[in-house]
């Protein structure tokens, strides 16, 4: 179900594996940091509180239980890297996310809005070849990439699947950027039918972007 104003669109190569209506895109799109990707694990058994130069406010403004995600702790980054969100989902086994809060990167600044959404995703891309190649995955492929609007926001969403250490796994990646930050949403689970197909996903990120981007908007 989607929330009032966020129009998506999806390419119909997706086939049943998004229930909205999607706008393909090269798949030159991914994520802005790597990191995402690769911290699969790690999750917090208890809530951690963020510390440092972090607005405490965020905290307060999002709820502990987000379509079923629950919040499982914080992490505040070094020098300008930002903080980023960690969540579980609170039936689902093994599926984990964490979303990225980052200062867009100087180089971008003086690109456009959606030229600075698609440029962290040619970069990011580059990152999970490079990756591969030192043999952090065994292989990766697309499944399927799209981009959607949310808030007035251009965002973006790749579908890959992923072997690594013989485990097959599958990751949604979401971006979006407004003000200077990048928000970066990573979805990690084992790969199988149900999780592919399953429409939860979208719901979570437009949901847990359209309040973190009203928490920026706020100031």
């Amino acid at each position: 179900m989607n929330r009032p104003g966020h129009k998506i669109r999806i390419g119909s190569r997706a086939g049943p594996l998004l229930k909205a209506n999607v706008k393909p895109i090269h798949h030159s799109w991914l994520i802005a940091s790597i990191a995402l990707l690769c911290a699969c694990s790690g999750i917090a058994e208890k809530p951690q509180l963020i510390v440092g130069d972090v607005a405490p406010e965020i905290l307060q403004r999002l709820p502990s239980n987000i379509d079923g995600f629950l919040y499982r702790g914080a992490r505040n980054y070094p020098a300008s890297l930002g903080y980023s969100l960690r969540y579980r989902h609170g039936e689902i086994p093994d599926v984990d996310a964490e979303v990225l809060v980052s200062p867009v990167p100087q180089e971008a600044v003086a690109y456009s809005h959606i030229e600075r959404v698609d440029l962290m995703s040619m970069r990011a891309l580059r990152e999970i070849q490079t990756a591969r190649a030192k043999g952090v995955y065994a292989d990766y492929s697309i499944i399927h990439s799209g981009s959607f609007e949310i808030d007035g926001s251009y965002a973006t969403r790749t579908d890959i699947s992923l072997l690594r250490d013989e485990f097959a796994s599958f990751a949604l990646l979401f971006l979006t950027e407004r003000e200077g930050r990048l928000l970066t949403l990573r979805i990690t689970m084992p790969d199988n039918y149900s999780n592919r197909h399953h429409d939860n996903w979208q719901q979570f990120a437009e949901t847990v972007f359209g309040l973190i981007l009203e928490n920026i908007a706020r100031g």
